[in-house]
């Protein structure tokens, strides 16, 4: 939208595409002279950098995911911090059985290639391992139990269940 009064293009109430705006002024320095000025005006919408994966969570046997553009978004250089992700920075597909388990925060970075400015989006994701679990415990009733995650479980009756992300184990217990 142009204002002709004031000459004042209003960007937000602007379709994007290519405008020549075009200003005729009467001098009056000799005798009713004119001069014309011609402007070419690009507009452009600004870019879209939001993206996700199908979960937050994911465990280094599964299928590599790839991210989903939200609507209107764009692909650009995706990265991750800290390091021990490996990730396609063209396609954003992360190598599962190749990275290191952890918590990722992976970034994708667009840039503009207009006046408007670059774009850039965030997800953050974990890691799991997997772990084959075959115990035989023996452990009294009420005393804890230490997994190969670290995480302290407790007995209680005559079995021990228990779920962690990437293994789901069932350890039968004699207990004292």
């Amino acid at each position: 939208m142009f204002d002709t009064t004031t000459g004042i293009i209003d960007l937000s109430a602007s379709t994007p595409g290519e405008y020549e705006y075009t200003n005729t002024l009467i001098t009056d320095v000799c005798y009713a002279d004119t001069a014309i000025y011609t402007l070419n005006v690009i507009i452009s919408d600004p870019v879209l950098a939001n993206f996700s994966y199908p979960s937050t969570s994911y465990c280094i046997n599964e299928t590599d995911p790839s991210p989903m553009a939200a609507l209107g978004a764009i692909f650009g250089t995706f990265s991750a911090a800290p390091a021990g992700l490996i990730i396609n920075a063209t396609t954003g597909v992360i190598d599962l059985s190749a990275s290191t388990p952890g918590t990722y925060t992976i970034t994708n970075f667009v840039v503009s290639g207009t006046a408007c400015p670059d774009a850039s989006s965030t997800f953050v994701i974990n890691i799991y391992p997997t772990f084959t679990s075959i115990v035989n415990a023996s452990i009294c009733d009420g005393d804890s139990y230490t997994l190969p995650t670290g995480t302290v479980v407790f007995a209680a009756g005559h079995t021990l269940i228990f779920s962690i992300p990437c293994m789901v184990a069932i350890l039968p217990l004699l207990l004292f």
